[in-house]
């Protein structure tokens, strides 16, 4: 097994016709999308920052992607048409990774966690809830099974969980659940008696996580993620985010009858009408201002539950620093190739992501999914809206990367822009490394160690 290094490397950031050539000093973006209602954030960003929108009867579609000299970011919601995209200028940014695939699809992120517990042993990469593919991995899930079955009537024996009691919940620590992968919903058991009911070919079974409540309430948490580099590899992760809550209290006994807005949050609540979250929100979030930061008052509300808010801190944020850096070796190769291939210079792929994560009900955070181009749309509530922070995330992205036209492009480092740079440092971001060892060596700055437990 190999051994596992890691740094962590905080800093202070921003979270704030046909004829065209090397002097266009406005910069310009292409957004190839038709409907726009949900990038609101995104245009106000872009024209806040002076970055015009690239103006042709094409605009709106891979069509006009073939015109790299004329614009300077490329902005997509869906997954880019390559094969679309004419030559990079060395400046010009596009908002995907070439293979992100190895991050938002489901299954290469569980494989992953796999390949890298066999690598660097299961403590430093147990962050995603355990999954089967049936009937090919039955006797492997058969196993799995009676394995937390075990372990949830150990739990529950030596102390009382807090969201749950064996009283309670008579399935605590032994409920999966199996999702048809023919969209025919989800079904929750918890004997193996219960599985052949409903497995069919290629149907996927998970272990449930046993969630912490606040008042009552199942959440999630959502942090915004940027790689604005693979190589070197630079990892940023958003001060404030996404918070919700489920509409409904959660069941004592979770089965197929229970309400899906009691487990699956979808059209959710707002985190400061929760009864035991209102005394941390100083400032409410609204169009104006990003309110009290909702990391924060997760944490304030873990440390009044005698819950290690700093070990979450940790545990969370490690979780997607491995992640992204146990595939920095499949983006730098995917990145090559479709370099080589494309005849494209180096430096031009940024992206964003949400790694959404529920917590369970020893503090633990699990990593459900990660989503490639959040949705950007403001939710707004009677009592506030998340507007604010959904427009500066958008705002400090383009700042981070560095949108430039053709002629700033050109210039060499000035005060102005070294200034800019000063100004840059306002707001707590959290630059995070990780080192592996076989070729995922990630250069350290300003290191300072720290010990996974």
């Amino acid at each position: 097994m190999m051994p596992l290094r890691t740094c962590m490397v905080w800093v202070m950031v921003a979270t704030s016709s046909r004829c065209v050539h090397a002097t266009r000093t406005s910069k310009v973006f292409l957004l190839p999308e038709e409907q726009r209602d949900h990038l609101e954030p995104l245009l106000t960003a872009m024209h806040t920052l002076g970055i015009k929108e690239f103006d042709d009867r094409h605009a709106d579609s891979w069509d006009a992607a073939a015109h790299t000299n004329e614009f300077d970011v490329v902005w997509s919601y869906e997954y880019p048409e390559w094969d679309m995209l004419g030559p990079l200028p060395p400046h010009t940014k596009v908002n995907h990774l070439p293979g992100n695939y190895a991050l938002v699809t489901k299954g290469h992120v569980y494989t992953n966690q796999l390949r890298l517990q066999h690598l660097y042993g299961k403590d430093h990469f147990d962050f995603i809830p355990q999954q089967f593919r049936l009937p090919d991995e039955r006797s492997q899930f058969v196993a799995a099974f009676e394995a937390s079955t075990n372990a949830a009537a150990a739990a529950v024996a030596v102390r009382q969980p807090p969201s749950a009691t064996a009283a309670d919940d008579p399935n605590y620590g032994r409920r999966w659940l199996i999702k048809n992968q023919n969209h025919r919903g989800v079904h929750f058991f918890s004997g193996l008696n219960h599985l052949d009911k409903y497995m069919s070919s290629n149907d996927m079974v998970a272990q449930c996580i046993e969630p912490l409540l606040i008042s009552g309430h199942k959440f999630d948490i959502g942090l915004y993620v940027t790689i604005s580099s693979i190589d070197p590899l630079r990892v940023y992760i958003y001060h404030n985010a996404l918070l919700r809550m489920c509409k409904l209290k959660y069941p004592k006994d979770l089965d197929d009858s229970a309400d899906v807005e009691s487990y699956v949050v979808d059209d959710y609540l707002p985190p400061w009408e929760m009864p035991d979250l209102k005394e941390y929100y100083k400032a409410i979030p609204s169009e104006d201002r990003e309110g009290t930061s909702h990391f924060a008052v997760l944490k304030m509300y873990l440390d009044s539950i005698n819950m290690d808010s700093s070990r979450f801190q940790q545990d969370i944020y490690g979780a997607v620093a491995k992640l992204v850096a146990g595939n920095r070796g499949h983006f730098v190769r995917t990145e090559a190739q479709f370099r080589a291939a494309n005849h494209q210079p180096h430096g031009h792929f940024f992206e964003m992501y949400r790694f959404d994560f529920v917590v369970d009900d020893s503090g633990k955070p699990w990593l459900l999914e990660v989503n490639q181009s959040p949705n950007l749309a403001p939710k707004h509530f009677a009592t506030g809206t998340d507007a604010k922070m959904k427009r500066n995330i958008v705002h400090d992205l383009l700042t981070l990367v560095g949108i430039q036209s053709p002629h700033e492009a050109s210039l060499p480092n000035t005060i102005f822009q070294v200034l800019s740079d000063i100004l840059f440092l306002i707001k707590y971001i959290f630059l995070i490394w990780y080192e592996f060892p076989d070729h995922e060596y990630i250069a350290p700055i300003g290191q300072s160690e720290i010990t996974l437990r």
